[in-house]
């Protein structure tokens, strides 16, 4: 007999279990998969670390080098292992033309560098991780370009400018430890020791990598101090393994770990639809789990045979689940990061893969166990006598929400109103379910049209121009830096502009220990930025220090920061603090006297006259300051965030579409329970005259009170813990208060139009049932 019942529940309720069934799946695909490509793609990452010999600390430096200073202060380092110095031509894109494209690389953001592969660490490596051997005529692609330009092997690389034109053939896409993630703007091509000697005396600028391996990697921190604070050369950027990992797992990870968070949210997904489905149980077989129990059928028995239901249906969820995970990662791999080589150890992969399946199946379980626990509750009286779980009648209660006293609201609307004030406790999971279904899609939303709005600068630490210079460190770039200001200046095409010069000084930490930060300088109130707190400095005793500067400093709005100069120590006062996620996120403005010879580089903003097209004087400033960089801010933006914001956008839609589909589903399950609850209830009201279509109003009603409630909530939570919630994800990058790009179209209509078509039609679908439950 038990077995018969629990046939016919299934029987029955296919819709139901099937739903849960495909929820626990979805949960068990999204888990492995997001825990599977997290492992594959850091064990590919730190293969490639470890088959390149990647550096534990570069110094980037633009200018005379004196190799023997290096060698005897790097023999003196009892942490140094290895020291090589790595030289590079960089050229400008406008000298570089991809396969058959005959449109040079000019309006890229990306620093091309021409080098020859090392000898002793930091290698250029094929896709197999393998360290390539060069033949002269060819070169080494990095992978970035795969994607970015379309090309393969055997196309044509050509490097011209009014020098010299060299030719090259595809041999290998190659990868590199240093510079592969697509988020830094630099990248290296590899070609033969001759042809590299040939560029060098012919093309270029000479920019060196001073490269450091060391015996103890834990103690990179205090090697870095020891460098900055030796006479070696630090007129540029410094990185190490740490720093440079992190930019691999922003740049390749963050998928795969949006994977896991969606596949945590099905999960309680899953959890809140397995509720449903019991309780649904329990009110539908509440007179035959009666009649069990009068006849003598053990607690334990008919415990058991409930939860074996819900134990096969997760365990055969999630051994599928996972099974097609396998065959699912290796694409969603290549969509994420297609540089990910193969992984170390698979095995390892593989079993933690399952280890999450089987965390899946046991929670679940577990919740089954407390949910059918409810059995215990039931008395074989109670249910021959009352019929449902929540049919015994308690002792009346006066309602201030009287129909007797309504004169406004038809009568079966406010009978559904009255339905859910007096019950509210019964709809607080369909709530919870709207909310999160609301904020679900609405974040995302906000959060790409925050990345698509030429605000988003503000969150990079630049103000918003037509079109931007960038002046990097060269023999002659002050001779540059005053011919562009002197053509700008006659330009009658040019409403402002304003040069930023970045110099680098030293600042003085907590523990009293000057370590160099680049500092830029200049007029901030014509480009103004936008400051989390305070304002950007005005007289020269003020500094402007980004976020994370801040925080590593302990120093907020109105203390002193000491800098060092060439003059004497200066005390200045933190004036504001912006947010900035570019240079590590350590960067700081003032109002320095700055003397142009130690210029590391300068950016020149510019806003044009209405009526000038922005790309047409950014055309025409790039052949009049060649080889300068000069990029409008939109292309600016699109080369740096362009591949974020297409896999946001993709994001987005999967949001949009699991979010549409659960409260669907759980819409659906909770009229099913509902109905099944009050049954009695609607043949009573069926009994009395009241027709299906009044008993739908009131049903239709309910579900629309709690939806427009829930939504109002959702939205309000959206924009107000919504950029809390992102801020918090990417304080580490620099960015730690965020504000919402608010579309009213899509905040206010089209996000709520799609949730309240979902939920109505759930709704229509489920009390067309109503008539089968009159008896």
């Amino acid at each position: 007999m038990l077995q018969k019942l629990i046939k016919k529940d299934i029987t029955q309720n296919k819709v139901i279990h099937i739903s849960l069934f495909t929820f626990i799946l979805l949960s068990a695909i999204l888990m492995s998969s997001g825990v599977g490509i997290v492992l594959n793609v850091s064990q590919s990452n730190e293969q490639l670390v470890t088959k390149a010999k990647a550096p534990d600390f570069v110094q980037m430096h633009v200018g005379e080098v004196n190799q023997a200073m290096i060698d005897e202060w790097s023999i003196a380092n009892p942490l140094v292992q290895e020291q090589q110095t790595v030289e590079m031509v960089n050229i400008n894109g406008s000298a570089l033309f991809l396969g058959n494209s005959h449109t040079p690389e000019s309006n890229s953001v990306m620093d091309v560098s021409i080098v020859k592969q090392n000898q002793d660490f930091d290698f250029l490596v094929n896709v197999d991780n393998e360290m390539v051997e060069i033949e002269k005529g060819e070169i080494g692609v990095p992978i970035f370009y795969k994607e970015k330009n379309q090309v393969q092997i055997g196309d044509t690389v050509i490097i011209r400018d009014g020098k010299i034109t060299k030719q090259f053939t595809i041999g290998y896409f190659i990868k590199d430890s240093l510079m592969n993630p697509a988020i830094i703007h630099s990248k290296r091509f590899l070609v033969h020791d001759d042809d590299f000697e040939e560029l060098r005396n012919t093309i270029g600028e000479i920019e060196y990598l001073i490269e450091f391996s060391l015996h103890d990697k834990s103690r990179i921190a205090d090697f870095h101090s020891m460098y900055q604070s030796s006479p070696l050369p630090q007129t540029g950027p410094a990185v190490d393994i740490h720093s440079i990992m992190l930019l691999y797992t922003v740049s390749d990870g963050m998928v795969a770990m949006l994977l896991i968070v969606v596949s945590f949210l099905v999960i309680v997904i899953a959890l809140l639809c397995t509720r449903l489905v019991i309780v649904a149980t329990i009110e539908e077989s509440y007179k035959e789990i009666g009649v069990l129990k009068a006849i003598g059928i053990k607690q334990s028995d008919i415990h058991k045979l409930y939860l074996y239901k819900y134990v096969l249906i997760a365990g055969v969820a999630s051994v599928i689940g996972f099974s097609v995970s396998i065959v699912l990662r290796p694409f969603l791999i290549q969509m994420i990061a297609s540089s990910v080589g193969e992984p170390t150890n698979r095995v390892i992969i593989e079993s933690i893969a399952f280890l999450s399946c089987l965390f899946l199946f046991l929670v679940v379980v577990l919740f089954c166990r407390l949910m059918v626990g409810k059995f215990k509750k039931i008395s074989a009286i109670d249910a021959l006598h009352v019929g449902t779980l929540g049919g015994s009648v308690k002792g009346k209660r006066k309602s201030i929400f009287s129909l007797r006293n309504n004169r406004f609201i038809d009568v079966n609307v406010f009978i559904g109103i009255k339905a859910v004030v007096s019950r509210a406790t019964l709809y607080v999971l369909l709530a919870f379910v709207f909310v999160l279904s609301t904020m679900m899609i609405l974040i995302p939303v906000h959060v790409l049209n925050l990345m698509q709005a030429p605000t988003v600068t503000s969150y990079m630490g630049i103000g918003k121009s037509d079109v931007r210079i960038d002046i990097q460190y060269s023999e002659d770039m002050n001779e540059r830096f005053q011919d562009i200001i002197e053509n700008l200046e006659m330009d009658n095409d040019i409403s402002q502009f304003s040069p930023m010069l970045t110099s680098q000084f030293k600042v003085k930490n907590n523990d009293g220990v000057f370590e160099n930060i680049n500092i830029e300088s200049g007029d901030f109130s014509m480009f103004p930025l936008q400051y989390m707190e305070g304002d950007a400095p005005t007289i020269e005793n003020e500094i402007g220090l980004s976020y994370l500067l801040g925080k590593e400093l302990e120093k907020k709005v109105g203390d002193n920061v000491i800098i060092e100069t060439a003059g004497g120590e200066l005390h200045l006062t933190v004036s504001g603090i912006y947010q900035d996620i570019t240079h590590g996120g350590r960067t700081a403005k003032a109002m320095l006297p700055v003397r142009l010879e130690e210029v590391i580089w300068s950016v020149i903003n510019i806003n044009v006259k209405d009526g000038v097209h922005i790309s047409q004087k950014r055309a025409e400033y790039s052949r009049l300051f060649y080889p300068i960089k000069v990029t409008s801010i939109e292309e600016y933006l699109h080369e740096t965030l362009g591949e974020v914001i297409a896999q946001l956008r993709t994001m987005t839609m999967i949001f949009i579409v699991v979010a549409t589909c659960l409260t669907f589903v759980i819409t659906l399950l909770f009229m099913k329970m509902l109905l099944a609850k009050e049954a009695s209830q609607i043949d009573i009201m069926r009994s009395i005259g009241f027709s299906k279509y009044q008993i739908q109003v009131q049903y239709v009603t309910r579900i629309m009170t709690i939806f427009v409630l829930s939504l109002l909530v959702g939205i309000v939570a959206s924009n107000t813990f919504g950029p809390f919630l992102v801020s918090s994800i990417l304080s580490f990058m620099g960015a730690a208060k965020i504000e919402f790009i608010i579309n009213p179209f899509q905040t206010y209509v089209l996000g709520p139009f799609i949730l309240l078509a979902t939920v109505i039609t759930a709704t229509v679908i489920s009390i067309q049932t109503i008539r089968a439950t009159k008896k």
